[in-house]
């Protein structure tokens, strides 16, 4: 199961204010097809493919390869950051700390 199907699935838990985004430099109508052949429901697809700015704003752009590291950042409505986890090493085959993830929307009281 993939991050986003993972966090999906969280999603259908989490009050209704809470939203989760999945942005990639994937182009739109790729984004919009996996979403789709996955079932995905409870997130939004964007795309940072033109210009990379979230990936450099964000600090999470690979700037060698031109992809985004693998990353979960909680934002609260006022856009302070409550939660950062990056992981820039070994791209392709490691996850994010789902442990951790789970203890940070605890923490935070995402859930309903």
């Amino acid at each position: 199961m993939s991050q986003i199907q993972w966090l999906s699935e969280q999603a259908a838990h989490f009050h209704d204010g809470v939203v989760v985004l999945n942005i990639s430099v994937d182009l739109p109508y790729a984004l919009k097809r996996y979403r789709e052949e996955k079932g995905i429901e409870n997130a939004v697809f964007l795309s940072d493919h033109l210009d990379v700015s979230f990936g450099k704003d964000w600090g999470v752009l690979l700037e060698e390869i031109r992809l985004l590291a693998r990353a979960m950042f909680i934002v609260d409505q006022e856009g302070v950051i409550r939660y950062t986890q990056v992981s820039h090493d070994d791209l392709f085959s490691k996850s994010l700390n789902y442990e951790d993830i789970m203890a940070a929307c605890d923490t935070l009281a995402l859930w309903k």
